[in-house]
């Protein structure tokens, strides 16, 4: 038996060994002069057209030099070989100093792509926690991948790609053609792109959490901010200023534009967007699916020039029903148009909770909601109020109803809240953002208290605190005193 244990151990050893033997290291500089081997940073391979492919495995990691602060490569990055699931090839920004400055990745408006992605790579510039690699200037998406499966992109800048010339619109800051087994986008920066920030089109819809994109920073874009198909997960975003630029491309800029089934969109701050903040689209062509779980986000509008709509489920054209949806903790404020809209035949299992909509407006129009069945909606426990400037009925079934009437007709609200919040510091359409903090004040009794528990579905706020008691909005209270306002991340990019 000792004899047997001690070749288990022996043969464990040799197969670990193997493997960390196959995990090999190479170095990208295009200021070396070694002997342009990629083996070290004296050796490292001059340019990205010097990398030799056949030689990089599944698991390697390439370091590319960002010099002492910062440097350039005006070239495109072409990835030339896949990895595989779980043992992606691995491109990152150089650790050690004199290399792990900024790396820019120039296309100088003249090449196509900053990096064009084989399957299961990943992009990675982060260094000390801090963002350390910027794609800009490509004529066409900033990084693109034609099958993205298992890509992965992280602490990556990417700016000002696209030209409108790109045939089929992949004009987008980052393009993954069907975003598929593992692809994720974190930690990014997307700002100032011809067409969508992120997009993915074509991607997968047959389960929960396929693609993750979270902590992103995305701003100042032309078309959407994320557009997507099914299969997401999009959370802990910052989506702001989305809208027709005249150097960008046209469209009608949402925050989220997210196409198909299983869908989770939670605790992203979401402002100023001209079309819609949040907006699940095109559930399925047949009377199944759906699956789409939108919670404690934040959206609001600074901009009175912004049409903006804040939450919105619809199904596109042969669409004939739509089912397991569910909308709760969110807080909309001082949309020019509905707070939230579910805009569908609804058929079974639609929630809508616990939401703040606050000081929003459609020719009287405050909450809309449309569905042929009044009975399969299970409208509760929001807070509705009209402030300033909103309105004071809502839409059910086509047709419009004072909050009382609504409430009578047995159609929902049985427990919902009138009374006009008291947030921790708020000023309507305020453009000075630092001054607005959505967060729930000591003095408040329209939403301390008043939610539903909902711990069966999730159990944190939009800060991430346990919600020990039920309030309504994406912020639990918090007796925490005079806190930051809510995110804000937008005014630090």
């Amino acid at each position: 038996m000792k004899k047997v244990t001690r070749l288990v151990v022996i043969c464990s050893s040799l197969f670990f060994a193997a493997l960390n033997a196959a995990a090999a290291t190479w170095y990208v500089d295009n200021r070396a002069n070694g002997s342009n081997n990629g083996t070290s940073w004296q050796n490292a391979w001059e340019s990205f057209q010097d990398i030799n492919w056949g030689s990089i495995d599944a698991g390697d990691t390439i370091f590319v030099s960002g010099g002492e602060t910062s440097q350039t490569y005006h070239e495109t990055l072409s990835v030339g070989k896949a990895g595989n699931p779980g043992s992606n090839i691995v491109i990152r920004t150089g650790q050690d100093t004199d290399h792990n400055g900024t790396v820019i990745i120039d296309a100088q408006d003249s090449r196509n792509y900053c990096i064009e992605l084989e399957d299961y790579v990943t992009i990675d510039g982060e260094v000390n926690g801090e963002r350390r690699l910027k794609c800009q200037h490509s004529k066409w998406a900033g990084i693109k991948s034609t099958d993205a499966d298992g890509n992965v992109v992280r602490y990556t800048e990417v700016y000002h790609c696209g030209d409108g010339s790109a045939s089929g619109g992949y004009n987008h800051g980052i393009h993954f053609n069907r975003a598929d087994n593992g692809c994720e986008v974190a930690y990014c920066f997307l700002h100032h792109n011809y067409q969508d920030a992120y997009n993915a089109s074509g991607s997968a819809s047959s389960g929960y959490g396929i693609t993750k994109i979270h902590h992103n920073i995305i701003v100042h874009n032309s078309d959407d901010g994320v557009a997507c198909r099914g299969g997401h997960d999009i959370y802990d975003n910052v989506i702001g200023d989305i809208w027709r630029h005249p150097d960008g491309g046209s469209g009608h800029p949402d925050g989220i534009q997210a196409q198909g089934n299983y869908l989770r969109i939670w605790n992203n701050e979401v402002y100023n967007c001209h079309t819609q903040g949040i907006y699940a689209d095109y559930i399925n062509t047949g009377n199944s699916g759906g699956h789409v779980r939108i919670w404690n986000n934040l959206v609001y509008r600074t901009d009175d020039s912004m049409h903006m709509q804040g939450i919105k489920v619809q199904g596109e054209t042969g669409t004939t029903a739509i089912h397991n949806i569910f909308i709760a903790n969110n807080t909309v404020v001082d949309m020019g148009y509905q707070g939230i809209e579910i805009k569908e035949d609804i058929t079974s299992n639609v929630i809508v909770k616990n939401n703040l909509v606050y000081s929003c407006r459609l020719s009287g129009t405050y909450g809309f909601v449309m569905g042929t069945d009044d009975n399969v909606g299970d409208f509760d426990y929001n807070c509705i109020n009209g402030g300033a400037r909103g309105g004071t009925r809502l839409k059910w079934n086509g047709t419009n109803y004072d909050y009382i009437d609504f409430v009578a007709n047995g159609y929902g609200q049985l427990n919902g809240q009138t009374g006009e919040p008291l947030l921790i510091s708020y000023d309507e359409l305020d453009e000075d953002e630092d001054g607005q903090n959505f967060r729930l004040h000591v003095d408040d009794t329209a939403c301390k208290g008043n939610g539903e528990d909902l711990s069966a579905y999730f159990t944190t706020d939009k800060d991430g605190n346990t919600r020990t008691t039920w309030d309504i909005g994406c912020f639990a209270y918090s007796d925490g005193g005079d806190i930051d306002p809510p995110g804000n991340i937008h005014m630090d990019y």
